[in-house]
């Protein structure tokens, strides 16, 4: 047998996810490919670097109105695309940083219908709902299920 030097090879642990799953996992990701540290992006995503810190560990969510900000840092939306109705409408004022006041005034319904609708309990009745839906370019690809 001849003797040299024997090396192994195996990939070096990164110390992110691979494939990242959670939003804490694709900041991570993110910042170590930028080759920033998490004061670096606290200070261009305008917060606190303890609150980066709690989002990249999966510790607390970030506000609503952030989020137009985090999706900007990864360069994509991070989370499943939505598939009901609720779900878009949840996706819609998350992309667009919008309370659920906001976006049930747009819509020209109360914030407590807008959640029943966010949640799948209810859809749209009237017809000025579904036409505020459609200027919202929503996919229409989605289902609601009525619960009885």
């Amino acid at each position: 047998m001849p003797n040299w030097a024997k090396s192994l090879k195996t990939l070096k642990p990164a110390p992110y996810a691979r494939n990242p799953q959670t939003l804490g996992e694709h900041l991570k990701r993110r910042r170590h490919q930028l080759g920033l540290r998490q004061k670096d992006v606290a200070l261009s995503l305008n917060i606190n670097v303890w609150t980066y810190l709690l989002w990249e560990n999966d510790a607390i969510k970030p506000a609503i109105r952030l989020w137009p900000r985090i999706i900007a840092f990864l360069g994509c939306d991070p989370c499943r695309a939505p598939t009901t109705l609720g779900q878009q409408l949840f996706s819609y004022r998350r992309d667009k940083g919008l309370s659920r006041k906001k976006l049930a005034a747009i819509l020209g319904a109360d914030e407590r219908t807008l959640r029943q609708w966010e949640l799948d309990k209810k859809g749209p009745m009237a017809k000025r709902h579904f036409t505020a839906l459609a200027k919202l370019n929503l996919d229409g690809k989605y289902t609601h299920r009525d619960k009885a």
